[in-house]
């Protein structure tokens, strides 16, 4: 006989699926959507972004009521698998002659172990739901996108991953950082590169950053009609996601445009975009901002403004990441590490702490 079940049943089922806890919760919380997302580039990679993207609000429809909602969460998580290595992008990757999307693949499965010991598990197995045995990935704890294992009592963890197939990833691979900088300098270096190309006749469809135009960080995008002057910068391509970069803007007219990422760069275009962007506010004495919280343990950090990948992969190694209600993202780290992170902060992404109270505005994706 067949039976009607609800919401919370079905995802029970998927949670089942996918090695999760059952919960009585009908929400579909992040951790949910990152393991299908491991599941869907599994059996599709490679593929781009936009179709991993789809193929999974496909399948939560009619499990979530608001799509458009569905949509930031499910780019957001794809966001993070990139972040943290289970996914690897290839930009400029061709499927086929006229094809220039940028490419997702799955990462090989490995981990990172962290200073407390426990270790971070990368990677995706496309013919298993877990990297692990049963009997290990019992033991997997999940915040949000993020898997880890703690060891137990008397083991050697790294052996036992390792035995398994594993490979660990050292700190210097996993956390490789741009290069360290004043604003000052990081500005300048691309002034320089922008000046040096030859001036257009007008550059279409640019969509420019303007942190005046609104309190949103999405909202922030602007026509470069009116403006004069240089700007961090999109603009669109017939395949795949906008080219980043930094333009020339005469009286609303796009003379120059930089594209991001620089040739032999390691990092992604949106990552060179969003330092630099950091390095003008902060030469303009109106840094970006981050907002740290007490707690128990230590200190809740609150970013309303996207970190560079490599940025927020030294965040993960000691912390754990938190959705801020009114706030981008958010990261929790114990009271030792606090003062080593906002170091890092002040001296590679010239950010400075505020203490103010949170707005609405704050808060967006």
């Amino acid at each position: 006989m067949i039976s009607a079940g609800n919401s919370a049943d079905v995802l029970n089922t998927l949670r089942g699926n996918l090695g999760l806890p059952t919960s009585n919760d009908a929400e579909v919380d992040d951790t949910l959507f990152a393991c299908a997302l491991r599941r869907i580039a599994g059996i599709s990679c490679p593929s781009s972004a936009r179709t991993l993207a789809a193929k999974l609000v496909s399948s939560f429809k009619g499990l979530v009521s608001d799509t458009e909602e569905l949509r930031d969460r499910v780019d957001d998580i794809l966001d993070q698998l990139v972040m943290q290595g289970d996914l690897l992008e290839l930009s400029q990757v061709a499927a086929a002659e006229d094809d220039k999307s940028t490419t997702l693949y799955a990462a090989r499965p490995s981990f990172v172990l962290r200073p407390h010991g426990d270790a971070i598990l990368l990677g995706i197995t496309p013919e298993e739901i877990s990297p692990l045995p049963a009997s290990m990935a019992d033991r997997i704890s999940y915040s949000g996108a993020r898997r880890l294992i703690e060891p137990e009592t008397g083991e050697d963890l790294v052996a036992a991953l390792r035995a398994l197939g594993l490979p660990q990833l050292g700190e210097d691979v996993w956390l490789k950082t741009a290069s360290k900088d004043t604003a000052a300098g990081y500005v300048q270096r691309m002034s320089d590169r922008l000046a040096a190309l030859s001036r257009s006749n007008a550059i279409a469809d640019v969509e420019l950053y303007d942190r005046a135009a609104h309190a949103r960080y999405k909202k922030r995008w602007q026509s470069p009609a009116g403006r004069t002057g240089c700007f961090v910068a999109r603009r669109p391509q017939s395949y795949g996601a906008a080219i980043w970069g930094y333009a020339d803007v005469e009286s609303g007219v796009v003379r120059r445009f930089l594209d991001f990422p620089l040739s032999g760069a390691q990092f992604r275009g949106c990552d060179a975009a969003w330092r630099l962007q950091m390095a003008i506010e902060a030469m303009s004495d109106a840094p970006q901002t981050y907002r740290m919280k007490d707690t128990e343990i230590g200190s809740i950090l609150d970013f309303f403004f996207p970190l560079p990948i490599w940025a927020e992969r030294r965040l993960s190694i000691l912390g754990e990441r938190r959705n801020g209600r009114d706030a981008l993202y958010s990261f929790e780290f114990g009271a030792k590490d606090c003062p080593h992170i906002e170091k890092f902060l002040n001296e590679w992404l010239w950010l400075s702490r505020d203490a103010r109270a949170p707005t609405a505005g704050d808060a967006d994706g």
